[in-house]
């Protein structure tokens, strides 16, 4: 049980104005990307990753939208959908930035934006039914777990195969031949790309993020739970992980067979603490109010010392969550922790790679970020 909640109309203006907030911080770490500069950043994007998203459609999307055409267009999931777009565009950036950012050629730039895109967008529609659509969930572990998704990446062994007259709901559809379409691009290029470290990277990351989403569900807001550690590696591995997962795919095309991993990896990891904060920056209310933890409410309870549960075990009013991570420092701290994850990402990718691409790959994250916050 939690004490008073605000209504919807006052959550989000509360939430909003944490989150201007937050972008005011932002400014005194030298993000200072105005938000016409940010949303033609964001239009760049959206035009660059257009083939992206044409493969996207047609390997994973067309059945599921046919479908969808049956839904009641009250389904909650289905305004969900239409944000597919501008995730796999935000995917495609990244990858093929990355790419460039390793020394690769414009096609091969191109193929890595493909895949990253393919690997966002499953990502996204995962984490969807991991958080909303508990009654899908266990049929999509049926259907992708570890052992197909291995099955898949070292064998060529499709996923389960799809058949129309089993009415797969369009969302579990889509996430399933996504996450295909993308294992398949890996079995293509990484056990080629290297001695076999690339392909051994890609996997235990993968089923470590599967592991992390799977059981983020479970991990809800509750007195002591501030305590358990697991909490920590959830949120790390669902959340900041996919960074690496990217740039294993930019990796695998390009022409460094001196690539130091290690430190390309340290780089993605900084890049992809920075996304996980505005994350859940972005989704603070809702996370609050369906008793998710969140980087934000965990810095405020763990490192800030702020309760989040009165004496009675009843969580504190949202209204007065919200002013604490002002009034306390956590929003300083964590906006604070944003910035200086992102300049040291890409201070390290600037050692060992071309400076200019690095800037350019800051700048599609910032303007990312902010409009992800704001979005």
């Amino acid at each position: 049980m939690s004490q008073a909640q605000l209504a919807p109309s006052e959550l989000r203006l509360s939430v909003r104005s944490v989150q201007m907030s937050a972008l005011q911080l932002m400014a005194e770490h030298d993000l200072t990307l105005s938000f016409s500069d940010c949303n033609q950043v964001l239009e760049e994007q959206r035009r660059q990753a257009a083939s992206a998203w044409d493969v996207v459609e047609r390997v994973c999307l067309q059945e599921a939208q046919r479908r969808a055409d049956n839904i009641p267009v009250s389904a909650p999931w289905l305004a969900y959908l239409t944000r597919l777009p501008d995730v796999a565009a935000f995917g495609y950036s990244a990858g093929s930035i990355m790419c460039q950012v390793f020394g690769g050629s414009r096609d091969a730039s191109e193929q890595a934006g493909i895949a990253s895109a393919l690997f966002n967008v499953f990502s996204s529609l995962f984490d969807r039914v991991c958080d909303e659509e508990p009654e899908l969930l266990a049929q999509l572990i049926g259907l992708v777990n570890p052992e197909s998704i291995s099955a898949c990446l070292w064998d060529g062994r499709p996923l389960q195969p799809l058949d129309s007259d089993d009415g797969y709901p369009p969302l579990l559809e889509a996430s399933i031949l996504s996450l295909e379409a993308y294992l398949v691009w890996c079995r293509q290029h990484l056990h080629a790309a290297s001695d076999g470290s690339l392909g051994d990277a890609c996997a235990a990351n993968l089923l470590t993020m599967y592991d992390a989403e799977v059981v983020s569900n479970t991990c809800v807001l509750g007195p002591g739970s501030d305590r358990d550690q697991e909490v920590d590696w959830i949120l790390f591995a669902k959340s900041v992980l996919p960074a690496w997962q990217i740039c294993i795919s930019a990796i695998a095309l390009t022409p460094s067979p001196g690539l130091d991993l290690r430190r390309a990896q340290e780089a993605s990891l900084w890049i992809g603490r920075s996304i996980w904060i505005a994350d859940d920056l972005q989704d603070l209310g809702t996370d609050l109010e369906a008793d998710r933890w969140n980087a934000l409410w965990r810095s405020l309870s763990y490192d800030h010392k702020v309760p989040l549960f009165d004496a009675d075990g009843r969580r504190i009013a949202t209204s007065t969550l919200l002013s604490s991570l002002v009034r306390s420092g956590a929003l300083r701290h964590a906006v604070g922790e944003l910035c200086r994850s992102l300049e040291r990402g890409c201070a390290v990718l600037a050692t060992m790679c071309d400076e200019s691409q690095v800037k350019r790959l800051r700048t599609a994250l910032e303007a990312r970020i902010k409009l992800w916050i704001m979005s």
